[in-house]
């Protein structure tokens, strides 16, 4: 939260660790709260190729492409801006920020 209100660029993955299957896990409501009590926006990004590259049964990543492997690519949304803070209702308007952000990461 500081780090958001120094104006500093913060990067997190709030559904955690991706499945194999390219599926995301639930959000966890925590960077919507960071988004809503900073007053700062989300940006949404996908990321596609990753465990090409980052295999669990590797400790480093691969760094030369296999014939027909894709590249990696990662795609922004737009900004998605927090309400103005109700601190009454914080916690419900923080799930709706994720889920907002979730909507966006999908579509994406």
């Amino acid at each position: 939260l500081q780090a958001l209100r120094e104006d500093r660029v913060v990067l997190i993955f709030p559904e955690g660790m991706r499945t194999h299957s390219g599926r995301m896990n639930a959000f966890r409501p925590g960077v919507g709260l960071l988004s809503l009590l900073s007053q700062r926006p989300i940006v949404p990004f996908r990321s596609r190729g990753m465990f090409e590259v980052f295999p669990r049964d590797r400790t480093l990543p691969r760094f030369v492409r296999r014939r027909g492997q894709p590249p990696v690519e990662v795609r922004f949304g737009a900004p998605i801006a927090p309400p103005p803070l109700e601190p009454e209702r914080a916690w419900s308007q923080a799930q709706e920020v994720v889920r907002r952000l979730r909507a966006a990461v999908e579509a994406l």
